[in-house]
């Protein structure tokens, strides 16, 4: 099984230092910006590093002078990274790396609160994710906008009014809601609460990055959602079901299944008929359909 840090995502800056990414990293020059480069060519608020072990790892410019380059092509969107991909932001470039931490001399961290513990035989990342970024000032109006956040806005808020400066209602009253919750000292899964809205089989979620250098930063993506072990536990699983759950949602089979736990075929088949009679169901497709529906994304903002 793979240790917390196996999982994690790290930045490698000019061969010397290495950053652990945890969620989302703001990169500057500037102090209070997470990752700070102290350059001219760097400008203040640069670029972000965003993301999770299981939906992989992204990075967007922040409407940099310079901008931000990835493996010698510029980012306009939003990019997902693969391990070892190269960053050039002004004079500084940072290797991305994903697994262990690769040798370096310096090390800086934070609290790995976001970090998966997921082991070494966990489902892949969902890297059918896509991801936007919205930046806005201090009164909730737009500053900069990736194109897939206003083509969201048009599907997930078609009744509501907005505009080149201002987003849909819903969402401005759950990012004011939000701050006003974080400057009373919101902490642990209020802090990290999201907002999220469904079209069809699509989930858009948002969360607020940063909100530093009276800037809002939120990230948004857009996916169909995956089940996890932990939200199926909520279900009234056992731990061992949900693990069998998740992994038929990977399309594997029972002897997959089993080879992957460490448990035979027929083991599986039990857990899979407590499943379908927990759920109401009775086969694969419905205990899936069922799950999914149950964990759906409850309203937001309202």
């Amino acid at each position: 099984m793979a240790n917390n840090a196996e999982m994690s995502a790290w930045l490698e800056i000019n061969s010397a230092t290495v950053y652990q990414v945890i969620d989302s990293c703001t990169i500057g020059r500037a102090q209070g910006n997470r990752l700070v480069l102290h350059s001219p060519s760097v400008s203040r608020r640069h670029a972000m590093v965003y993301g999770s072990a299981e939906r992989g790892y992204w990075v967007t410019d922040l409407g940099s002078r310079n901008g931000t380059f990835v493996n010698e092509l510029p980012v306009k969107d939003p990019v997902l990274l693969a391990d070892k991909d190269r960053i050039l932001m002004g004079n500084y470039l940072l290797t991305f790396h994903r697994g262990k931490r690769p040798p370096t001399t310096s090390v800086e961290t934070r609290p790995a609160s976001n970090v998966s513990t997921s082991g070494a035989d966990a489902p892949p990342a969902n890297t059918s994710a896509e991801y936007g970024v919205l930046s806005l000032d201090s009164r909730c109006r737009i500053r900069r906008v990736t194109p897939n956040v206003t083509r969201w806005f048009g599907i997930y808020f078609a009744r509501e009014n907005f505009s080149e400066s201002r987003m849909p209602p819903t969402l401005e009253n759950w990012v004011l809601t939000r701050q006003r919750e974080l400057q009373k000292g919101a902490r642990g899964a209020a802090a990290n609460e999201e907002f999220k809205a469904a079209n069809g089989d699509l989930v858009l979620t948002a969360r607020l990055a940063d909100t530093g250098f009276e800037e809002i930063i939120l990230v948004l993506s857009e996916e169909q959602p995956r089940l996890t072990a932990s939200a199926l536990v909520g279900l009234g699983l056992t731990p061992r079901e949900a693990e069998v759950l998740v992994w038929v949602g990977q399309d594997k089979s029972n002897a997959d299944i089993g080879g992957i736990l460490g448990i035979s075929p027929k083991t599986v088949e039990v857990h899979l008929y407590n499943v379908y009679q927990k759920l109401g169901v009775e086969n694969r497709r419905q205990a899936l359909s069922a799950a999914l529906e149950r964990l759906g994304p409850k309203p937001s903002g309202k």
